[in-house]
């Protein structure tokens, strides 16, 4: 229709052809005033909608532990917080498509104008009849209205682009090594094993052998890299220098069969928030009684570690804290829940 509708105006007269032409690339070109504003909308609603989902899973996945230490209405204030900013970012992602829409049909509107202008001059001047005015207007709408949705649709499109680029890098294929005729370790050896952190830090590893059936027990301060070292083993994390060797009785290397190696991992409820939050389960009046908790369950040496002390913010995602310090924390929680209902029974 929109090819049909250019071709009948350039019969009715070039110039209107011309113009209307004209008017169609203003038209094109127009959108592209709000065009970043449309995609960084678009973007925000994205990664809003994975702030809700992910406030969602870490505290959903301690609601025991809330209703435990009657922390509830925290629950329902985080989750309210996040959703208003969620809704804030959709808000703003209609506003930028309605201003959108209202610079499309106002385009509309004065190239319609513009058109039925033209065609009164040269009716004026005789150069075409007064009828093609009617021709030129249903001609003229027929043009407009397929551009405007042609313009809209690549417009919206456009706006997704740079999320669509980042959902295609993130399901893109994961090239996974095969490895051929594993077997389950008879031995497992670990040489001048040691991982290096981005601030400076550094684990070293002393040489271990371990046979099949042997328990060994691991011991050491908070923070000190134990469950990394199981995460060596398994290949988890690479180490930065040294190996891990497996090897079958014959004291030969094996491609080993991690299906048949595994860990528990530790896994205490920790929530977004302070260390102190953490601890006093966001009743700020506990408060004073967090030197006293951190004391008795030997997390006060830890927490000097810390820039901010009890006040550093955790991170779930990035983890900023060991597991030996997670179980103190919820050790020193319910040991001032502990003192509190003690005190309360006096």
């Amino acid at each position: 229709m929109l090819v049909a509708s250019l071709i009948a105006l350039i019969s009715i007269h070039w110039s209107i052809f011309i113009l209307s032409l004209l008017i169609d690339i203003i038209s094109y070109f127009l959108p592209k005033l709000i065009d970043k504003k449309l995609e960084k909308a678009t973007i925000k609603v994205s990664e809003r909608n994975n702030e809700y989902l992910a406030t969602l899973s870490h505290w959903f996945s301690g609601l025991n532990e809330l209703r435990r230490y009657f922390a509830g209405a925290k629950l329902l204030e985080v989750q309210n917080s996040s959703a208003k900013k969620l809704e804030k970012a959709n808000v703003n992602q209609v506003v930028q498509q309605q201003l959108l829409t209202i610079l499309n049909g106002v385009s509309e509107l004065l190239s319609t104008i513009v058109l039925l202008g033209a065609t009164g001059i040269l009716v004026e001047h005789k150069v075409i009849i007064f009828g093609a005015i009617l021709s030129v207007q249903n001609f003229a709408n027929n043009v407009s209205f397929g551009m405007q949705t042609t313009i809209q649709g690549l417009t919206m499109m456009r706006s997704t682009k740079p999320l669509m680029a980042k959902i295609s890098k993130d399901v893109e294929p994961i090239s996974v090594r095969k490895k051929t005729n594993v077997e389950v370790p008879y031995i497992i050896e670990t040489q001048n094993l040691a991982l290096n952190f981005p601030n400076g830090e550094t684990l070293q590893y002393p040489d271990l052998k371990i046979n099949q059936g042997e328990k060994i027990l691991l011991s050491g301060d908070s923070g000190s890299g134990k469950t990394t070292l199981f995460k060596l083993l398994l290949g988890i994390i690479e180490p930065s220098r040294g190996q891990v060797k497996f090897k079958n009785k014959k004291n030969e290397e094996i491609n080993p069969d991690f299906s048949k190696i595994g860990y528990i991992p530790q896994e205490p409820n920790i929530f977004p928030g302070t260390i102190k939050q953490n601890i006093t389960m966001f009743n700020s009046e506990l408060t004073s009684k967090v030197k006293r908790a951190i004391e008795e369950v030997k997390l006060d040496s830890d927490i000097k570690k810390f820039k901010n002390g009890a006040n550093t913010e955790l991170d779930l995602n990035k983890l900023n804290i060991s597991g030996g310090q997670r179980q103190k924390i919820v050790l020193a929680r319910a040991k001032i829940y502990l003192i509190e209902r003690l005190n309360c029974r006096k």
